[in-house]
């Protein structure tokens, strides 16, 4: 019954989400056409030409931190009406445990969020490979590739890229989770569920923000001091980040329908 609860999420979700997607990724294809025949480095450029310039690549910085968080803000909002408003009770009538319905939801969230990031690395890869501008840029990084295969080899260089690739990707999912974890502890409150989910999110985001700072100065010293090489302190700060959002995604999932099995309140 899961798979088709997912199914049935998906076809509910999809048309908004690849909207959204490809929106990212055509607006930095755009952008990075338009700088590809248009460089701010071209001495035939007038005063205005140039403002028009820097006007467009700070209006696709914000179209794609909107888009985002749009993206973000559609699937708390479609996770919340699904489950916790006067549809959540024909999603919890259906032929499935509760654990299995709020999953469904769950897992096609952090699907389509990492979608969504993947789209934005896309787009903004996009934008820096066809711009002119970028081409300095791009050669700088291509020379420092090189210089870092030279120090630690081809393989440990592009499973350092892979790593920090895959950590972005699960640091979106962790967000999104976090997401749902509060909103689902919000129902808790018998009344004003929406500022319980609000307050909820604020006490997580507090209590995490002293982990990770402690855990970061801790991950650096230790680091430093049994692994003194760049390269390797490097990777296992990136790799303990890494299992520490996963073992977050781990503890708000069990949390989330925990609440929904044990505390569940449609009222």
């Amino acid at each position: 019954m899961l798979g088709k609860l997912i199914k049935y999420e998906f076809k509910a979700t999809w048309m908004v989400m690849t909207l959204a997607c490809a929106v990212l990724i055509g607006s930095g294809l755009f952008v990075g056409l338009i700088g590809k025949f248009i460089s701010l480095s071209d001495s035939n450029l007038s005063t205005m030409q140039e403002l028009l310039i820097i006007f467009g690549i700070g209006s696709y910085i914000i179209l794609l931190s909107s888009m985002v968080a749009l993206s973000t803000v559609y699937l708390i909002v479609h996770y919340y009406k699904s489950l916790y408003t006067p549809q959540g009770y024909l999603s919890f009538t259906l032929p499935a445990s509760i654990t299995e319905v709020v999953s469904s939801r769950i897992i096609v969230g952090c699907i389509w969020a990492s979608a969504a990031a993947i789209s934005a690395g896309l787009s903004i890869t996009a934008a820096a490979v066809l711009s002119q501008d970028a081409r300095e840029v791009l050669e700088f990084l291509g020379d420092m590739y090189s210089t870092i295969i030279d120090e630690i080899g081809m393989a440990d260089a592009n499973f350092i890229i892979f790593e920090i690739i895959l950590y972005l990707i699960i640091s979106s999912i962790q967000k999104i989770m976090m997401y749902d974890y509060c909103v689902t502890v919000g129902q808790l409150w018998s009344k004003h569920k929406i500022i319980g989910a609000v307050l909820c999110y604020f006490a997580t985001s507090f209590i995490l923000g002293i982990i990770s700072v402690i855990g970061q100065y801790g991950l650096m010293f230790t680091s430093s001091m049994f692994d003194p090489t760049y390269e390797n302190a490097f990777t296992s700060i990136i790799t303990r980040s890494m299992i520490y959002s996963i073992v977050l995604c781990a503890i708000f999932y069990f949390v989330a329908i925990f609440v929904s099995n044990k505390k569940l309140n449609l009222d």
